[in-house]
């Protein structure tokens, strides 16, 4: 994204909404420290390369929400 990072993104929505379900998805993801998903209140944090199961399950677990 060329105006913003992922991370500025995911504050943008949080600033709108804590109610928003929100994922992360990265290449770094298992970098991502536990600090950093709370401050940015991600309910899911998902590694690439992934598979779509594993979007499939998120979006259940969304809907349910």
């Amino acid at each position: 994204m060329p105006e913003m990072s992922g991370w500025e993104l995911a504050r943008e929505i949080r600033k709108r909404s804590e109610t928003i379900p929100l994922a992360i998805v990265s290449g770094w993801a298992d970098a991502i420290s536990c600090e950093a998903r709370l401050a940015i209140k991600a309910d899911w944090v998902v590694s690439k390369p992934f598979d779509i199961a594993a979007i499939a399950e998120i979006a259940r677990e969304g809907r349910l929400a």
